[in-house]
């Protein structure tokens, strides 16, 4: 069996590898907290506050048109009964526009709750709907992200945002 040793050529090559491809590294991260309770037993969809009459958003602008924006978030939400509602369901989504445009859905499956399945009822603790979205926005104006809401029936239940817990969003522009 041949032992094969390397020479300096070789080491070199190796040691220079990681500064020929620069992608994946972090190159800022912008994070949001939103505390701010809001409630709602409406059927309609409106945006997650982050102070009255106040949509919470958050943005990053990237450095360069090849950079990509890995959005995190966490959507703190409470079920309230107020009725004999057999399920209490939401409708939560995250939204995403760039520069001065509009904003477009970015999650296909955003419906989440609780099913009753028989007259015993239990309270619902706080719940946590996470969102994760890589996009490569091809920019380098401002990235902006926005949520909204809604209930899925108009009796029987609140749904709360926000409800002694704090929700957040971390945007992390990614080299590309």
């Amino acid at each position: 069996m041949a032992i094969i040793k390397p020479n300096n050529n070789t080491i070199s090559a190796i040691t220079a590898l990681p500064a020929a491809i620069p992608t994946g590294k972090i190159l800022q991260v912008v994070t949001s907290e939103n505390s701010y309770q809001e409630s709602t037993a409406s059927t309609s969809l409106s945006d997650i506050k982050s102070a009255s009459s106040t949509t919470w958003e958050t943005s990053i602008t990237p450095s360069s048109t090849s950079s990509k924006i890995l959005a995190h978030a966490n959507i703190s939400w409470y079920i309230e009964m107020s009725g004999t509602a057999s399920d209490a369901r939401c409708f939560l989504r995250m939204h995403q526009k760039i520069g001065s445009g509009s904003y477009s859905g970015l999650m296909n499956n955003p419906y989440t709750g609780m099913y009753f399945y028989s007259a015993q009822r239990f309270d619902l603790s706080n719940w946590q709907q996470i969102f994760t979205n890589l996009s490569s926005p091809n920019t380098t104006s401002a990235v902006t992200y926005k949520f909204d809401k809604k209930s899925l029936s108009s009796s029987g239940y609140d749904l709360v945002i926000n409800y002694g817990c704090t929700s957040t969003i971390t945007l992390m522009e990614v080299a590309g």
